[in-house]
Formats: structure tokens, sequence, C-alpha cells
């Protein structure tokens, strides 16, 4: 019996010494031959898992906080990756400039008053913030952020009004 294991392979083996099994699998190539000895032991291996049963049915969500604006918008991680910065809806009309230290977990609003939104803003390097606000009646003014201090200053002494259009940050 040992002999004719090891002369007719493990295939005929199983199959009773049958030949038709040993010829079948000796055109295939070692790669497939494997393949098909994991696809046929799966069954096996999943007897050793606990099964797992579906997750009882919820209730769906309520219409109002389905359909609510997000919470955060536009956001952008920092030169060095070590800082996310996003606007965040703080009332139904404005955003606020909110910094999360990816490293310390912590999160701090940058710019925030009920006056104004922050329209968009981009890194400039890893502490400083160029940040396009709105005012009451479409006011539109530069501020830079530093973050090493948090002091805001207006980059120029004018007011922007109408649209001002920006190149991508994305490369092409």
């Amino acid at each position: 019996m040992f002999r004719k294991f090891t002369q007719s392979g493990f295939c005929s083996f199983l199959l009773n010494g049958s030949l038709a099994a040993q010829h079948y699998f000796s055109n295939m190539s070692p790669a497939f031959r494997f393949s098909r000895l994991l696809l046929s032991a799966l069954p096996l291996l999943s007897l050793g898992f606990p099964i797992s049963h579906a997750a009882e049915p919820t209730s769906p969500p309520a219409a109002d906080v389905f359909f609510a604006p997000p919470t955060f918008h536009l956001p952008k991680l920092s030169p060095d990756g070590t800082k996310l910065c996003a606007l965040t809806r703080f009332d139904d009309r404005h955003y606020a400039l909110t910094l999360i230290g990816l490293t310390s977990k912590q999160t701090t609003t940058i710019i925030k008053a009920p006056e104004l939104t922050v329209l968009n803003y981009w890194w400039k390097s890893d502490d400083l913030l160029l940040a396009m606000i709105e005012g009451e009646g479409g006011r539109r003014l530069f501020q830079t952020v530093d973050l090493k201090n948090g002091q805001l200053r207006a980059l120029d002494s004018f007011e922007v009004y109408g649209r001002i259009e920006f190149v991508s940050d994305l490369p092409d």
C-alpha cells in the first residue's frame, strides 16, 4: 500500500488507486495543482472558525440627519502630514476653520465668528495658512494664520468685491 502511494501519487491514492486522477493532474503545472489543493481545502479551514451571524437590522436614520449638510468640508493635509485642516459648519450658513493635530488628536478652531464664513484656505507652509473670508454684504478678505502663535493678520488693506477664481492646488 505504501508503495502504491509513492508510485501513483497522493491524488490517485485517494481515489482508490485510480490512474485516471494521476493522468489528469500530471499535465498541469505545479502552481495550478497547488491552487486546486488550496481551493479544495477552504471548506475544511472554515470548520475551525466560528460562524458569524448577521447584525440585527437597525432603523434608518431620521431624514433631517440623513439630508443634513456635511460637518466637515474641504479637508486638506498639511505639507508635513502632521495636521489636517477643514472647514466645519457651525450654523446654517457659516463655516469655521478647524485644525486637527493628527499625532496629538487635538482639535482647535482657528477662525470662527457669527458674521464671518471661511470660503477657502491654502497651506503655505507647515505652520502658515492663507484663508479667504467672507463677511456680511459679500465682503471678502484674505488673512494669514500663523499656527505657531495663533496670530491672524490681514494680508491686504483693501476688501475684495466680486468673485475671485484660483488655480487648483492639485498638480497636473
